[in-house]
């Protein structure tokens, strides 16, 4: 059986590497990768503070120094200034397609440990044939395929939990110290990942004590048992602590080389609770200070909000789309035959399993709960189907069980419908070339489903590689130089160093150039812009058929009106030109004057404008901007009420010594 488990595993790996194979770097790979390799070379953990150690560290263990040149670290201002520097180290220091084989090595390697991993708790949890179930349900679904070769740390993250809820289950019901040790060590490499293992580690343990507490024991047993469930939690603390080399600095000269100083990320947390236990936790050195940063990052961004609209079936959200977003986001994006051998395995739960199998099933069904309600309740929409991953593993389970069943019972009706719908996944999901982009039949299949959704299960940047081959060998020979309208879909690094000359490119080297909203050409759209929007819309595109089309980037020739495009490039220009360690204030407010002219309605355009204006004491023009940025603001978002008392403040203050307004949208 493990032979066996080994093979699927192997064979998952090369699916996903054929499937991938062109694919270039995922928007935020570049990001961690380059901030890895500075942890372990020089212990310095400034960079992509917002997510733990673990991934980046595994992926620096493959880029020994003569394959990656780290260039010095310097200090850099926001996380703008650190994307370009990170960009710019993996880019244009080194060769990316060469980092890029070799990072693909290591994830598929620590993917493969982590899927292993996962199946023997499943095997010592329930059955050895559930465990072969689930691992093949997670081998045949393309999200999981598409991510196994990726430094991103959604995949880890959602096998770690699941592998450390039910070897804690086991630890709980047990309390072995051998099998505590376990649980312990796997919950600590899960806070290793990502912050939101934070949340589902400390549910955990509070599952243990609620376990010890429920036992039909004396009561000195069960307080020395509440106190190995906080054993648990502190071999995990310990964990953590040694990913970050058990210092508590992110940089070993002692002082903070942050982008932006901790003090002022724990400030932009709008929740007075919050704020106040970050804090603690920062003044008592509970956690690393890159933590603690990244914490307080993701509370800002992640719970609080970016405020991003979202598309869902013909209509728009903006930051929080109804509760039933992720469960719909989820069943799109499996097979069907896997949403039925899900379903089927919720309903053998709910009459004919074996009673020993039954808590863990319910188990795992209520941590699925867990973590589609704290998705509910967050800002996190935007990315998509990557941050729902954690169910994954949950559905890979009750598949498994109709798997187990099938061959424990005999049962014919069992193995027809399991084969049936084994063999409709396999058609629709193994022949897919870039899974990431792969929708179910339901939701119109990858080429249409770009009509319904628009969240970066969508496309985030994989189609680079083929962008560049297309520019070279049809466009630059005819002398035609595109419009690629990416924003942060794409890097300008990237780009550059596969020589690809664009609109945008030629107007970053003169601006004067840039003095119009129509468009003549070839324009190249990624399909996740031409959903509807609250602003920053492309509504010049969703009246037209593409003339191309590469997966979800849609080619486009003709004359286009892109108004509130042009806007959103201002915009992007005066963010760079304000937050970077020199910046341009008088420029920045020139850009960000022709975006709000261009588009009025761009609150986040005004607000920037207000907070320069301010700075430097122009009082009238300040409150004219923070109001039109009042008015355009997502009402009921707490931005409305900051401006509020911006506006206040302002009015009776001098404009000049008042903070600026933090942007959400920067985060």
């Amino acid at each position: 059986m493990l032979l066996i488990m080994v093979g699927l595993i192997l064979a998952g790996a090369i699916r996903s590497a054929i499937a991938t194979h062109l694919d270039s770097f995922d928007i935020d790979e570049a990001y961690h990768i380059a901030a890895g390799v500075s942890y372990l070379r020089l212990g310095d953990f400034r960079l992509n503070p917002e997510h733990p150690p673990l991934v980046k560290l595994w992926v620096a263990a493959f880029l020994p120094p003569g394959s990656f040149h780290l260039p010095p670290l310097r200090p850099l201002a926001d996380k703008v200034e650190e994307r370009h520097f990170t960009a710019e180290t993996v880019y244009l220091n080194n060769d990316p397609d060469r980092v890029q084989e070799r990072a693909r090595i290591a994830m598929f390697t620590l993917t493969a440990l982590l899927l292993l991993g996962f199946g023997l708790a499943v095997w010592r949890m329930f059955h050895p044939l559930v465990a072969l179930g689930s691992i093949a349900f997670l081998v045949i679904d393309p999200t999981v395929a598409a991510h196994l070769p990726l430094v991103l740390t959604d995949l880890p993250l959602s096998l770690l939990a699941s592998t450390g809820l039910l070897l804690s289950f086991i630890a709980f019901r047990t309390w072995r110290v051998r099998e505590l040790t376990l649980a312990g060590l796997v919950l600590g490499l899960t806070l290793g990942v990502k912050h939101t293992a934070l949340v589902i580690v400390t549910a955990i343990i509070l599952l243990g004590i609620a376990m010890a507490l429920k036992a039909k024991s004396p009561w000195r047993t069960r307080l020395v048992r509440i106190c190995l469930a906080l054993a648990v939690a502190g071999v995990a603390w310990m964990v953590l602590w040694a990913l970050y080399g058990f210092h508590y600095q992110e940089s070993p000269g002692g002082h903070e080389t942050f982008n932006r100083p901790l003090a002022a990320k724990i400030a932009d947390i709008n929740s007075p609770a919050m704020r106040t236990t970050v804090s603690t936790l920062e003044e008592l050195h509970v956690l690393p200070r890159p933590y603690l940063w990244g914490l307080a990052d993701i509370i800002r961004a992640g719970v609080e909000g970016r405020i991003i609209p979202v598309y869902l079936w013909n209509r728009s959200y903006i930051r929080k789309p109804p509760f039933y977003f992720f469960p719909a986001i989820v069943f799109f994006k499996l097979p069907v035959g896997l949403v039925v051998l899900c379903l089927l395995g919720f309903l053998l739960l709910c009459s004919k399993v074996p009673s020993e199998w039954r808590p863990g099933l319910w188990l795992v069904i209520g941590f699925a709960a867990f973590i589609l309600a704290m998705l509910a309740t967050g800002s996190s929409s935007y990315a998509g189907v990557r941050h729902a991953l954690p169910v994954f593993p949950v559905l890979a389970v009750l598949a498994g069980v109709v798997c187990a069943q099938a061959v424990l019972t005999r049962s014919k009706t069992l193995r027809i419908v399991g084969v049936l719908s084994l063999g409709a996944a396999l058609i629709s999901a193994i022949p897919v070339i870039r899974p990431w982009e792969y929708y179910n039949e339901l939701a119109g299949g990858p080429d249409f489903a770009y009509k319904h959704f628009d969240d970066e299960g969508l496309e985030s940047g994989q189609r680079i590689k083929e962008l560049a081959a297309y520019y070279h060998q049809t466009l630059q020979p005819k002398g035609i130089v595109p419009y690629l309208d990416y924003w942060f879909f794409f890097n300008d690094e990237e780009l550059k160093e596969r020589g690809v000359r664009t609109m945008q490119s030629q107007w970053a080297e003169d601006g004067a150039n840039d003095n119009s909203d129509v468009v003549t050409g070839t324009a190249i759209i990624n399909a996740k812009w031409i959903a509807p929007k609250p602003w920053l819309d492309y509504a010049a595109f969703r009246a037209i058929q593409p003339a191309e089309r590469f997966g979800n980037l849609l080619i486009y020739r003709g004359t286009f009106h892109l108004q509130e495009a042009r806007a959103g490039r201002m915009f992007m220009r005066a963010i760079d030109a304000i937050y970077s360690r020199k910046p341009d204030l008088v420029k920045g407010e020139r850009f960000l004057r022709e975006s709000v002219a261009s588009a009025p309605n761009l609150y986040f355009a005004n607000l920037e404008l207000g907070n320069l204006l301010a700075h430097r004491g122009a009082r009238a023009e300040a409150l004219q901007a923070y109001r039109a940025a009042r008015t355009s603001a997502p009402a009921g978002e707490d931005i409305v009420n900051l401006l509020s008392l911006q506006i206040e403040r302002v009015s009776r203050e001098d404009p000049a010594s008042v903070p600026a307004v933090r942007d959400p949208f920067l985060e």
